[in-house]
């Protein structure tokens, strides 16, 4: 078994070419053999014409006798010429069959090597590719293995220890806060922020969903090649996650400059004057405008959720009766429908939190955001941004946990393909012997009149 995948297509291109040298020598050989019995074919045609000439000359010689009693020897000759004419047409018969089983084999040779061709074309271009990229990946997962990688999230853990207190003080200090939650600037603006993410990490999960289905559903045929495809996937995304970790080191040195410099920040991002005009908007009404605001997040959450589980039922109703529309689904399926009902009534939920938020209970957010001096904004962004790379590296897979996982990948991958190669070689040999055999059988219908008619006049050995 091949270790990477440089090592299976190098493989591989020997192989193939292997392979290929072999078919292009029993196609030259089906070639020459179909020539030979063309040849046959044409000697034959000859041989029957003459055998036909020598029966009319026998026959005319014949007709042309004085008296009957002069005619046995020529009729004798007449039958030898008979007998020789339907030796002739037996022999034609046998060759026009054995260049027709001729011609089947040129031309499953020829396919063959058609096919290999491409095959070598295909694996001699991802050798081509891979053959740069494959030590460089080598390293990237080497070097998640020493420092300062593999001490990432030891960093990153310090690191929030250390400055995330200060640095969430600095920011949201300059912010107008409240005790309610419902009704606290930041925190409805960090649920805004949030919404996004879920309704990414929804969807996300339809996709999901569905692969996995389709994956289950493809290793449940047992085909080899079926496997494939997840594990080609895998393999890409493991590998995305080897090259995003290995080039972190910068960006979470970054990250935690930025969260030391907002947590040691002695003076805020925002004037006096800026600060007055944050908090001179009448308080209860942009808190209850904000209440407003906060419902519609809530409603917006609780409606992704409810789109996510509804697609994915239907996802899998879709695989299982792919025949059917979604509205025959929904009839025929009541936790289906139930769950579409349930979407049909976060929608409703939405819309009336909208309608609300639009009415003028909801105008005091407008002044009350467009307040914020944009390098609130900023601030708040950097501190958000630098939070969430430090607890990805953080709560998530080790440095050497993600090479081992490419490197797993990889492998699988690799004896997925392997295992696919042999199978379709089985499948060819199979299917090449399946067609040699039905187009023989095609050539003796065809040739099964002219057969007969030869078997019946003369004794044609099968």
């Amino acid at each position: 078994m091949s270790a990477t995948l440089l090592d299976y297509f190098t493989a591989r291109v020997t192989a193939v070419g292997s392979a290929l040298t072999d078919a292009k020598s029993a196609l030259a050989s089906a070639a020459a053999d179909e020539l030979a019995k063309n040849a046959a074919i044409t000697a034959a045609v000859k041989a029957a014409q003459q055998a036909q000439q020598a029966l009319d000359a026998a026959r005319k010689a014949l007709s042309e006798i004085a008296m009957p009693a002069d005619g046995a020897p020529l009729l004798a000759e007449m039958y030898q010429a008979l007998a020789s004419l339907r030796a002739a047409q037996a022999t034609q018969v046998q060759a026009e069959g054995a260049a027709r089983a001729a011609q089947t084999l040129r031309s499953s040779a020829q396919a063959r090597v058609s096919a290999l061709v491409d095959a070598l074309a295909a694996a001699d271009a991802e050798r081509t590719r891979l053959t740069p990229l494959q030590a460089q990946r080598g390293e990237l997962a080497g070097s998640l293995r020493v420092a300062p990688l593999v001490d990432l999230p030891a960093t990153a853990a310090a690191a929030l220890v250390a400055f995330e207190a200060g640095a969430r003080s600095a920011v949201a200090g300059d912010f107008p806060g409240n005790a309610d939650p419902t009704k606290d600037f930041l925190t409805a603006v960090r649920a805004r922020r949030a919404l996004v993410a879920f309704e990414l990490e929804a969807r996300a999960s339809i996709t999901t969903a569905a692969a996995l289905a389709q994956k289950t559903w493809l290793e449940s045929s047992t085909r080899k090649v079926d496997l494939v495809p997840a594990l080609a996937d895998a393999h890409a995304r493991a590998l995305v996650e080897l090259t995003r970790v290995s080039a972190s080191a910068p960006l979470v040195a970054a990250a935690i400059a930025q969260l030391q410099s907002l947590a040691v920040r002695t003076t805020g991002f925002v004037s006096d004057a800026e600060r007055r005009a944050m908090r001179d908007i009448d308080r209860v009404a942009r808190e209850n405008a904000l209440g407003l605001l906060s419902a519609l997040t809530s409603a917006q959450q609780a409606r992704s959720s409810a789109y996510a589980k509804y697609q994915k039922a239907l996802s899998a109703a879709l695989i299982a009766h792919p025949e059917r529309t979604e509205a025959q689904l929904n009839a025929a399926d009541a936790a289906l429908a139930l769950l579409g009902t349930d979407l049909q009534a976060e929608n409703q939920a939405v819309s009336d939190a909208a309608a609300a938020l639009a009415a003028p209970a909801g105008e005091p957010l407008r002044p009350w955001f467009a307040a914020v001096p944009e390098p609130l904004w900023q601030a708040l962004d950097a501190l958000e941004a630098a939070l969430a790379l430090l607890k990805q590296i953080r709560d998530g897979a080790t440095p050497e946990q993600v090479a081992a996982r490419w490197e797993n990948a990889e492998a699988a991958l690799v004896h997925a393909l392997e295992a696919s190669d042999q199978e379709a070689s089985q499948v060819w040999t199979r299917s090449g012997a399946l067609a040699l055999s039905s187009q023989s059988e095609a050539d003796d219908r065809t040739a099964s009149v002219s057969r007969l008619r030869t078997v019946e006049r003369f004794v044609l050995p099968l």
